[in-house]
């Protein structure tokens, strides 16, 4: 893995910690008296899954690499090959960045859907 790599690997790592470390802060929003502080995490979270986009996509690309490799250089039916191929390296690192996408885009998705309750809750607290 060439410097340049490693250091885009190493930007990317981070910004998945950053994207999980809101989502964990989001159990605190109903103690939050400032609707400023849920809209700057989700500010952070979309923020970070539009730059998770690219590296995503170069891990998908790289994972379907693998099952063509394997399927026409070593011969092997599709299943077989997309089998091995999810036993590389590039598979767990492609699933890990699609998983915390996911977990990003729930996250969104559960603001948008209960963004009213949330003040209800805060005025219940109150």
């Amino acid at each position: 893995m060439s410097k340049e790599e490693e250091k885009s690997k190493d930007e990317t790592v981070q910004v998945c910690k950053e994207i999980l470390a809101s989502i964990g802060m989001g159990r605190k929003w109903s103690e939050n008296q400032s609707y400023s502080d849920v809209f700057e995490s989700l500010e952070a979270v979309m923020s970070n899954l539009a730059f998770l986009v690219g590296p995503l996509t170069d891990a998908e690309v790289e994972f379907n690499k693998l099952v063509i490799f394997y399927h026409e250089e070593k011969d092997m039916s599709v299943a077989g090959a997309t089998a091995k191929a999810k036993t590389e390296p590039q598979y767990v690192w492609y699933k890990k960045l699609k998983h915390t996408y996911e977990l990003g885009h729930e996250h969104v998705m559960a603001i948008k859907k209960f963004s009213d309750k949330l003040q209800d809750e805060w005025q219940r607290t109150q």
